[in-house]
């Protein structure tokens, strides 16, 4: 995570190592999407446009963290902050988890908190995450924008949202501000099988072809019950065709939502012209499409029509997870400082590439003098062990046959090393305790070396040299690998 890059990604400076880990993050100063969406008055609600701009940030940040081949698992506006009033960044790594196993898939081992009524049906039924299950909780983020935050599902019970969803066929109903075009691209990422949503990169030209229109007054409208503007205020388009008489939408001024004569409104070409197309700079035309435009604007996306939905499979049982996750899954063991050392405050240490306190701040580790050093030879890749395929239930260990009972003796070992390692996946502790012929001690020791090699640029024979120096304790270890050049 240290690594990514995105203008629409908080970026991740360095972390605190000590009891709880604490990650240093970029500052957002206006706070969560959520908070703002949810601002009482005097706050003036979101523009549509700029909800929509949201969007298109969203989808863009998705992409590149889908080209990392990352998962989210918690997308939601309380994880979209503000760095500027026109800018959110994803926020909340905690449950990012890179894609293994199945392809495409992560699948969480162990009952665990997740968001619940954010999570696609096969993230609540198998516990399987994947991006397209991102895909569905970006529909949901729509739906939360639209409606001005409001909890998806709330009037639903937690562990009947899984039978609405697939039983029933039940979905969010369309909100107050959200055109039928934009409903439509949440019906999309909605599909109950995964392969029918559509792809992040798919979803850009969506939203982009979406776009509401705009416009400007003309007259004075003053009827009772519609939307009060005046010459030359911005209209924004929610609802309305060039054949209706009365559309609905926003009025940019002053914020507020309504109908009104569709006579009221000229919707401006891009050489000023009256024409059915909007004048934000980022919009595709209404009703036609502008090929080789030379005024910056993207090209029409052309509209895909859904798939057809295949069978759905009802052959497992529902998980009981439930709740909605705010805490953080650290990579890092939290276990005591090695005996004889002292105990040590925790340090900030920033990750690889961000400049460097100076050396006076940070005492080097007792065995860095020369009679000491440890060489670094080419970092290899890991060669142990390999990831086995992922079972369809991620709370039971692998089997044999339907009859076969799991071993309490195994599940006992591999709780032990969970609760030993931090952060690591109930299948993890499987895999290494298979690697060792059921070694508890070497499991975790093993687990722990695998978190350092991929925490630094050592190779892994040096990250077990250090990890047996600082007796197996993961943040000493962690401390003085960030703490190198």
């Amino acid at each position: 995570m240290m690594n990514l890059e995105h203008p629409h990604l908080l970026h991740l400076h360095g972390l605190v190592l000590g009891q709880p880990l604490q990650m240093v993050m970029e500052l957002a100063p206006l706070g969560s999407l959520h908070a703002r969406l949810t601002a009482p008055a005097p706050s003036p609600p979101l523009p549509v446009v700029l909800l929509c701009l949201f969007l298109q940030q969203l989808a863009g940040a998705m992409v590149y963290l889908g080209s990392r081949g990352l998962v989210h698992r918690d997308l939601a506006t309380r994880n979209l902050l503000l760095a500027s009033p026109c800018t959110i960044k994803v926020a909340d790594f905690g449950l990012v988890r890179p894609l293994g196993g199945a392809p495409g898939r992560y699948v969480m081992g162990g009952p665990r908190p997740i968001p619940y009524a954010w999570c696609a049906p096969e993230s609540l039924r198998q516990g399987a995450f994947s991006s397209a299950s991102d895909v569905w909780m970006f529909g949901v983020t729509l739906w939360e924008m639209f409606s001005g935050g409001k909890e998806p599902w709330a009037w639903v019970p937690p562990y009947l949202i899984l039978q609405r969803l697939e039983k029933d066929q039940a979905r969010l109903p369309r909100p107050p501000l959200c055109s039928r075009a934009l409903y439509a691209l949440a019906l999309h990422c909605w599909a109950l099988d995964p392969a029918d949503r559509p792809s992040f990169s798919c979803l850009e030209e969506l939203i982009q072809e979406a776009w509401p229109p705009e416009g400007h007054c003309v007259r004075d409208v003053m009827e009772p019950g519609a939307l009060r503007m005046e010459p030359g205020d911005p209209i924004t388009i929610i609802e309305g065709s060039p054949s209706s008489t009365t559309w609905k939408g926003q009025n940019s001024r002053t914020l507020k939502v309504g109908s009104f004569p569709a006579s009221a409104v000229t919707l401006a070409d891009l050489k000023g012209s009256p024409a059915t197309c909007p004048v934000h700079k980022g919009s595709p035309a209404w009703g036609e499409q502008h090929r080789g435009s030379t005024d910056g604007v993207r090209p029409k996306a052309k509209l895909r029509e859904l798939p057809p939905a295949k069978s759905q499979r009802r052959n497992m049982p529902l998980q009981r997870i439930k709740g909605i996750s705010k805490s953080l899954e650290s990579v890092l063991s939290l276990g005591p400082c090695p005996t004889g050392g002292g105990s040590s405050p925790p340090e900030l240490r920033h990750a690889r590439g961000v400049p460097q306190r100076p050396p006076g701040l940070l005492p080097r580790p007792p065995f860095a003098s020369s009679s000491f050093q440890l060489s670094q030879p080419p970092r290899e890749r890991p060669s142990w062990p390999k990831r086995e395929p992922l079972h369809n239930h991620p709370l039971e260990v692998p089997r044999a046959s339907k009859a076969t009972v799991p071993d309490p003796k195994l599940q006992k070992r591999v709780m032990e090393v969970e609760l030993s390692v931090h952060g690591v996946t109930h299948q993890e502790c499987q895999v290494a305790l298979r690697a060792t012929g059921g070694d508890v001690v070497s499991a975790i020791q093993n687990l722990k070396v695998d978190q350092l090699f991929h925490l630094s640029s050592r190779s892994r024979a040096d990250c077990r040299r250090i990890l047996e120096h600082y007796q197996w304790d993961l943040s000493a270890a962690s401390r003085y690998v960030l703490a190198q050049p």
